[in-house]
């Protein structure tokens, strides 16, 4: 297991958009979800992971860091503050992201725009693989 060095990062899904584009993980602030959207590099793609203990870590928007990831609504959210952690784990072909517990991994159902990350067990499928770029 192998988790990211703590910093900013775009997190992107492994698998393309049927057009070819990159889908990012997009905080949509007007409703706390998070979504995948085409990738622009704005900073509602931004996110902050920074080390919570020797296997997970918290993830946070770069730009608000009273808020984190975390499960509600049908998906991931971003909420207030509240210990919500997460493991990394790298393979050839991108991260996987889990709960602290590696029990829930981040998927998306489709990888298509404007589509909401959920979760679901662990699986090969690469839409349950995260590429991280660092800012």
């Amino acid at each position: 297991m192998s988790k990211p060095s703590a910093g900013t990062y775009i997190l992107y899904l492994r698998v393309l958009s049927p057009s070819g584009a990159k889908l990012a993980l997009t905080w949509k602030s007007s409703d706390n979800t998070v979504n995948l959207e085409p990738l622009t590099g704005d900073g509602s793609q931004k996110w902050s992971i920074k080390d919570y203990n020797a296997t997970t870590q918290s993830i946070s928007p770069s730009n608000d860091a009273n808020k984190q990831i975390g499960f509600g609504n049908g998906g991931l959210s971003v909420l207030p503050s509240g210990g919500y952690v997460f493991q990394f784990r790298s393979s050839d072909s991108g991260y996987t992201i889990s709960d602290g517990a590696a029990s829930v991994f981040w998927q998306a159902d489709n990888a298509v725009d404007h589509v909401r990350v959920t979760t679901g067990g662990k699986s090969t499928d690469e839409k349950q693989r995260w590429i991280l770029e660092k800012q």
